[in-house]
């Protein structure tokens, strides 16, 4: 029950809960060696430069059929697509970042947890998102990045709140 994990996680998170049983001995903080981590220090920046969303880019993070999947949907999957969703997101111009440090995270084998928040600035109106989920990696690369993502006022979240 792939879908669960990551309602799992946003009901935790958004309650303050901790699951001691998640954290296990074989636990790690995921930006200890997070290709997560490092996918989005690179996408945050791309998503601001003209030309740096191609496939050759998402194929250092991303596995050729890797999958992005938002509140259940398949949002891309494989490289091409992942390109072409994310030239959408570029072309309708405004401020897109994931906050980096993620608000939690940690890795147990080869999924990492987290717990993140996702800033947009589009046409003078912000939209902050709070967002669970996991992510698979397979040969040092992600495979699948599944979370799901709900809406929350921005003044009530620090990272949110631009001027």
């Amino acid at each position: 029950m792939k879908w669960f994990r990551p309602i799992a996680l946003l009901l935790c998170a958004s309650t303050a809960i901790v699951i001691p049983a998640m954290a296990s001995e074989t636990s790690t903080k995921a930006s200890d060696n997070d290709p997560l981590v490092a996918m989005y220090a690179w996408w945050n920046e791309a998503i601001k430069t003209p030309g740096a969303l191609t496939e050759e880019a998402f194929g250092r993070y991303f596995t050729a059929d890797g999958a992005i999947v938002i509140n259940g949907e398949v949002f891309a999957k494989g490289l091409p697509a992942l390109v072409e969703h994310f030239r959408k997101i570029q072309a309708a111009g405004g401020h897109t970042e994931t906050i980096l440090p993620f608000r939690h995270e940690f890795r147990s084998g080869n999924d990492i947890y987290t717990y993140q928040v996702i800033d947009i600035v589009r046409n003078g109106a912000t939209t902050c998102l709070l967002a669970a989920g996991h992510a698979e990696v397979r040969d040092g690369k992600l495979s699948l990045v599944n979370l799901v993502r709900a809406k929350v006022d921005p003044t009530g979240v620090p990272e949110c709140t631009r001027q």
